[in-house]
C-alpha cells in the first residue's frame, strides 16, 4: 500500500512540474477542501490507527525527519518544504544531533 501511494504520490509530481501550491487532494467538483476538513479528516484517521495528534503537519514533519535521516542535504529537503530560511528546515536536524551525540557517546576509545 505505501509503494502504491508513493506511486501516485510521483505520478502527481510528474504532472506539475514547476507548479507553485496546489492541493494534493479535493472534492470532486475540484475544489480544494479546506484546511479544517483536511485536519478533521486526518485527526479521524489517526483515531482509526492509535495515533495521538494525528495532524497534516505532522505527516510533513515526518517526511521532512526522514529524509535527513537517510542523509539528504538539508537545502534539499528546505527546497521540498519550501522554506525560504534555512533555519527553518534546521529544526529537523535536532532529532539527529541528538541521536548522533548518543552515538558518539557509545565509543569508548
Amino acid at each position: 500500500m505505501v509503494a502504491e501511494l508513493g506511486e501516485v504520490l510521483a505520478d502527481w509530481l510528474r504532472e506539475r512540474p514547476g507548479k507553485g501550491y496546489e492541493p494534493l487532494i479535493r472534492h470532486g467538483n475540484g475544489r480544494p477542501y479546506r484546511r479544517k476538513t483536511v485536519e478533521h479528516m486526518t485527526q479521524e484517521w489517526g483515531q482509526t490507527a492509535g495515533v495521538s495528534n494525528c495532524i497534516p503537519h505532522r505527516f510533513r514533519h515526518t517526511y521532512a525527519s526522514d529524509l535527513a535521516e537517510k542523509g539528504v542535504k538539508i537545502e534539499i529537503i528546505q527546497r521540498l518544504l519550501g522554506h525560504k530560511s534555512i533555519q527553518s528546515t534546521m529544526v529537523y536536524t535536532k532529532v539527529f544531533d541528538a541521536q548522533a551525540f548518543a552515538a558518539v557517546a557509545r565509543v569508548r576509545i
